[in-house]
């Protein structure tokens, strides 16, 4: 494989462990989202909390859209201002959807804090990895 195409548009790589760790935060919130289905929810989660995974969509499609935005925008710029940007939109959207829109929507509260949270928990993955998971691209 040709190493001037490999990562062409992008300043920096990943080190090994910031993409392991990447990956097993995607499979963390898919896993999640799969819980969905009762064949594949975890029963130390709805023992404690039956109603967990009837909120877990917005957790799960917040958190991967975050992670996956500050992963990507860190290797373009080596800075975290679209998952900043992306996450407070987020926020927004959450808050504005679960109390104030009823349209094809039943307002849950809780709806809006489990987004929220899926909001704010990539950034304990993106802010270690901006700062120690990256290295300039020489090409």
């Amino acid at each position: 494989m040709d190493k001037k195409n490999t990562f062409k548009g992008f300043a920096y790589v990943p080190k090994i462990w910031a993409t392991i760790v990447y990956f097993l935060g995607l499979i963390f919130a898919v896993v999640l989202f799969m819980g969905r289905k009762e064949k594949w929810q975890m029963d130390f989660i709805t023992n404690s909390y039956p109603e967990f995974y009837s909120h877990i969509s917005n957790f799960s499609i917040s958190f991967i859209l975050i992670l996956v935005m500050g992963y990507l925008g860190v290797l373009q710029l080596g800075k975290l201002t679209s998952a900043y940007i992306i996450a407070g939109i987020g926020i927004l959207a959450n808050l504005v959807y679960e109390f104030f829109i009823p349209i094809l929507n039943t307002p849950d509260p809780m709806d809006a804090y489990f987004g929220i949270v899926g909001c704010l928990m990539p950034f304990l993955f993106l802010i270690p990895y901006q700062k120690f998971g990256i290295q300039a691209y020489n090409v």
